[in-house]
């Protein structure tokens, strides 16, 4: 099963804080929390203004997945925003990180801290180019690595279906597949049918867990929004290594 992620799209830098920000702008932040001590969990957590910039405010998400079931174990979501009936930007920021403090909290009671496992692939996420209105994906559809002594590549796939008359209604699908070099490739996600309204997916970062057994992939995947904007979707694989 896919994780989502939905975090409008800009990057700014990498930051270190009490989790690894990958991305941060006005829009978006994307982090990630690593893994517990035993590798049987992944962290991840986002904050957007998921309208595209249509109404003041932000939502965090944080997840927690079992990696071996490639599924949710635990999520958390705050939105403080004009629909929560807050617009003052200080009151947003507030709320928010006291939000993800909490979950912080939760997360170390479940022996996620700062624990990334060996980080193999690490890329910038989506940012507006100065030049047009599109957004420049730095990832990859293929990404390969070795893990103790074995080498590895991860291969995205995917069909994009455009709509002419409504761009909002494009459909698309993917798939990740994983295997050893010169091995056969082990599907951990594909999708039967066009069903996801993205028009462009990349790989932007791997990381194989403490143990060495499992790796977590997380996949960026671009949406057209609200007046001509871009929203980035961040969609997280786990699977053991083949």
């Amino acid at each position: 099963m896919m994780k989502r992620l939905l975090v409008s799209g800009i990057v700014a830098m990498f930051l270190l804080c009490p989790a690894i920000a990958l991305a941060q702008s006005s829009y978006t932040s994307l982090f990630i929390y690593g893994w517990s001590k035993d590798s049987q969990y992944w962290a991840f957590g986002e904050e957007g203004d998921y309208s595209g910039g249509a109404m003041v405010g932000k939502t965090a998400k944080i997840y927690v997945i079992n990696a071996a079931k490639n599924d949710f174990h635990k999520t958390w979501k705050k939105e403080v925003s004009e629909k929560t009936g807050v617009q003052d930007e200080d009151k947003i920021e507030s709320g928010i990180r006291a939000f993800q403090r909490d979950v912080r909290r939760k997360l170390k009671a479940r022996g996620i801290e700062k624990t990334m496992g060996r980080e193999v692939y690490k890329k910038r996420t989506a940012q507006w180019t100065e030049s047009d209105t599109k957004l420049r994906q730095f990832g990859s559809k293929r990404v390969s690595f070795t893990s103790g002594g074995i080498s590895y590549e991860i291969k995205l796939s995917d069909e994009v279906f455009p709509n002419k008359d409504n761009p909002w209604a494009t459909k698309s699908k993917f798939s990740i597949a994983m295997r050893r070099k010169g091995g056969p490739r082990k599907v951990l996600q594909a999708d039967k049918k066009p069903w996801r309204n993205f028009i462009e997916y990349r790989i932007v970062y791997v990381s194989v867990s403490p143990c060495g057994t499992h790796a977590a992939v997380l996949v960026e995947a671009i949406q057209n929004a609200f007046e001509n904007a871009k929203i980035s979707h961040y969609k997280a694989v786990c699977g053991k290594l083949p």
